[in-house]
């Protein structure tokens, strides 16, 4: 809960360090957990979407996915999520950095 979402702002942060233009939105989503024999567990979280001016979602993903560290995001109504559950407090930066 709270501290997802101090997770999530401090993403928003830094990505607003790095391009200042991004539109940036702090959205709760249910963050789906487990998968192969463990159920499907939604817990509640936090995601920053992000909107690269006229850019698709699907091109802005390519982009981090290509990036030096390969960061993982979710589209979702043409909205590129960052779910701030599976990235690492250390790890903020790196993710915000692979946007440039």
């Amino acid at each position: 809960g709270e501290e997802m979402r101090k997770k999530a702002e401090r993403l928003a942060d830094a990505i607003k360090r790095v391009d200042p233009s991004i539109s940036i939105e702090l959205v709760p989503v249910e963050d789906q957990i487990g998968g192969g024999s463990a159920p499907m567990v939604r817990l509640p979280g936090w995601a920053v979407s992000v909107k690269d001016g006229m850019k698709s979602a699907d091109r802005t993903e390519r982009k981090l996915r290509n990036a030096d560290i390969p960061v993982i995001a979710r589209i979702n109504e043409d909205r590129l999520l960052l779910c701030v559950r599976t990235i690492m407090d250390d790890e903020l930066e790196t993710v915000a950095a692979a946007l440039k």
